[in-house]
């Protein structure tokens, strides 16, 4: 039993050991490699105040996004980050003629500056005197740049609920349904 103790502490220590000085090495000149003062000059020297890394994504809970593409053709949504991978959003935009409205939920898979998510919802597209309803299924990238800002680019398959009476016209023509398989991409600022 002792001897057992012995290794388990040995073993712990040993990693403990290794964790404090990983990284530490000295040069020829006598001094250590990867000071922090190394550090601070690369970030002035980028005029940066911290270092870029990949995690933790900036998650500020409000998210304003300028999109284009399908669901909402052109508009402006609105997301809440209920926690670093799950956001509930609002958008509105213009269908060409008529309006659209939306509400989805979209998952990241990874709370990390670059990420890929999928995205579901419902859409409202009002085509002036014609209205129908419609689900959409949205997968993509986003990428969280510096000052909150980010950029995202998916494919989106969006499908009306029900085909119309009568077909309504739009600037890519007539059409009783939707049915479509598009591209998604748009710019927002997190605050």
């Amino acid at each position: 039993m002792k001897r057992v103790k012995s290794v388990l502490f040995l073993a712990v220590f040993s990693v403990f050991a290794a964790a404090v000085f990983a990284g530490v090495t000295e040069n020829a000149e006598g001094g250590f490699k990867g000071s922090v003062t190394d550090k601070v000059e690369k970030l002035m020297a980028t005029n940066q105040d911290t270092e870029r890394t990949y995690y933790p994504r900036d998650m500020r809970p409000n998210d304003l996004a300028i999109v284009g593409g399908m669901p909402l053709i052109a508009g402006v949504a609105y997301g809440y980050n209920i926690n670093p991978n799950f956001q509930i959003a609002l958008g509105a935009g213009a269908f060409f003629p008529g309006i659209t409205a939306d509400l989805s939920v979209k998952w990241f898979f990874m709370p990390t500056t670059v990420t890929p998510y999928i995205a579901a919802g419902m859409t409202y597209v009002g085509a002036l005197d014609k209205t129908v309803m419609a689900g959409h299924f949205d997968a993509g990238v986003d990428v969280a740049l510096e000052n909150a800002l980010g950029i995202n680019l998916g494919m989106v398959y969006m499908r009306s609920f029900s085909d119309m009476a009568d077909p309504f016209k739009t600037a890519w023509g007539e059409t009783n349904k939707i049915d479509n398989l598009g591209l998604q991409g748009g710019i927002h600022i997190r605050f």
